[in-house]
């Protein structure tokens, strides 16, 4: 181990030339870096985001967006009770949405589902 002006830093083995420590984890002022993480919880300083990775169970507020690997295009955002679609390939367009939804007049929660562009088939 070692502790310096650079951070905590942990190594169990050497260089294979030996001279020097092979440093696999630090933590600095800038965060952590690791090989390897093991551990049960994940979780924000207030504990309304979180991942038990004992168990797989996962609570997420806020909002979630996914980006195409490829195309660096929006294509999935889950927020406010919805999940929004977007075209991943082309332009990264809203294409429709699926999400709960309350009937006021019925007093009915249901699903609902959106479509920004409908387009008909033709033979």
């Amino acid at each position: 181990m070692c502790l310096g002006t650079q951070g905590f830093q942990i190594a169990n083995k050497r260089t294979t030339d030996g001279r020097d420590w092979d440093w696999t984890t630090a933590a600095t002022a800038n965060g952590i870096i690791a090989d390897a993480i093991l551990t049960g919880l994940i979780s924000d300083k207030t504990g309304n985001s979180w991942w038990n990775l004992d168990n797989g169970d996962m609570q997420m507020r806020g909002s979630f967006d996914q980006y195409d690997g490829v195309t660096g295009y929006p294509s999935i955002r889950i927020h406010n009770n919805r999940i929004d679609f977007y075209d991943w390939e082309d332009s990264g367009n809203y294409v429709g949405s699926v999400g709960a939804t309350h009937e006021s007049a019925t007093n009915h929660t249901q699903i609902g589902m959106e479509l920004a562009r409908w387009n008909k088939c033709t033979d």
